[in-house]
């Protein structure tokens, strides 16, 4: 776990205590009435298996009445970008939609800080065979299409058990500081006040 998360995780569950949800399965979600959609985005992505994997990792900070899913550097790219067309993304409150297509044109060679991590044999797997120039980004990058269609998943899991799963990036504002820069400088309060404004837009 990267040490910006655990931060962020140390601050909430101090603050909001510490929750239980469970993830979903894999028959879960294809009995869902969001696996049409699922399987159109896996596509989308060029995925190659029959059905779209859905085993995705742990939340990433757990608290009784809200999941948060904190997203660095890697998360913003062209294939991320893709996923948040989806219609699953109207009018949904967890993700500033805007903010977070703006990040992924704007921030993807970020994402080749962790060229490294561009893909592996379980990615290659799912997305096909890749051939990694680590100075170019326009390449089959399988690593990065998986982590993007996880992210969709999880958005797709907030909507099915009805919990908000709500994506905060190191790129957001709050009072013109970045959530990465309040994080380094450990500004616990103006941390917690930003969550709560976000999960007081949740309900307007």
């Amino acid at each position: 776990m990267a040490k910006k998360q655990t931060y962020l995780a140390q601050v909430c569950q101090e603050y909001y205590d510490k929750g239980n949800h469970t993830k979903l399965s894999a028959n879960e979600l294809q009995a869902s009435a969001y696996y049409d959609e699922i399987i159109n985005i896996y596509k989308r992505l060029g995925g190659i298996l029959d059905d779209a994997p859905t085993r995705v990792g742990a939340y990433d900070i757990d608290t009784p009445n809200f999941i948060i899913e904190f997203d660095e550097e890697n998360h913003f790219n062209r294939y991320r970008l893709s996923t948040l067309n989806s219609t699953i993304y109207t009018n949904n409150r967890n993700v500033n939609i805007e903010n977070y297509k703006k990040f992924c044109k704007n921030y993807e060679h970020n994402c080749l800080t962790y060229g490294k991590y561009a893909h592996n044999s379980s990615t290659d797997k799912q997305f096909g065979n890749s051939v990694i120039d680590l100075d170019l980004l326009d390449q089959n990058r399988t690593r990065w299409k998986q982590r993007a269609f996880y992210d969709f998943i999880k958005d797709v899991t907030s909507i099915i058990i009805g919990v908000p799963i709500i994506r905060i990036s190191i790129y957001e504002k709050y009072k013109g500081v970045t959530i990465e820069d309040l994080i380094n400088r450990q500004c616990k309060e103006l941390l917690i006040e930003y969550i709560n404004l976000r999960l007081q837009n949740l309900n307007q």
